[in-house]
């Protein structure tokens, strides 16, 4: 049996549960403070709280900014590493991983002027 093979057989199963461990604590900072964009929390909120938000904003008649980030982009800013749904899934080109650091920075940098920020079926599931 090659030796190489048999580190890999042990490692993976050690990669996984770390990437697992580090993805739950992820989506708890996320789902307890929020997405921090550099200079404020963006805190989420339910579907109802949000429309209400939002009404009252546009009622405000202020100047107003909100987005919608899609879940691949959103993971990919909260994670930084899922280049291959980037590319597959939102279009992102080229493959290339260390545009992936421009990108949230782009993205946050972005994010500090919204005042309502959705994110398309982040955490539908929970």
């Amino acid at each position: 049996m090659n030796l190489m093979f048999v580190k890999i057989s042990i490692l993976r199963p050690i990669y996984r549960l770390i990437i697992f461990i580090l993805k739950e604590y992820n989506d708890f900072t996320i789902k307890k403070f929020g997405l921090f964009n550099g200079e404020k929390y963006l805190h989420l909120i339910n579907r109802n709280n949000a429309n209400e938000l939002i009404k009252e904003k546009i009622l405000s008649s202020l100047p107003l900014m909100i987005c919608r980030y899609g879940s691949v982009e959103f993971s990919a800013i909260t994670t930084g590493n899922n280049i291959d749904s980037l590319c597959n899934n939102a279009g992102f080109f080229p493959r290339d991983k260390k545009l992936i650091c421009k990108f949230k920075d782009v993205y946050l940098e972005a994010s500090k002027s919204i005042d309502v920020l959705s994110v398309w079926n982040y955490n539908q599931n929970n």
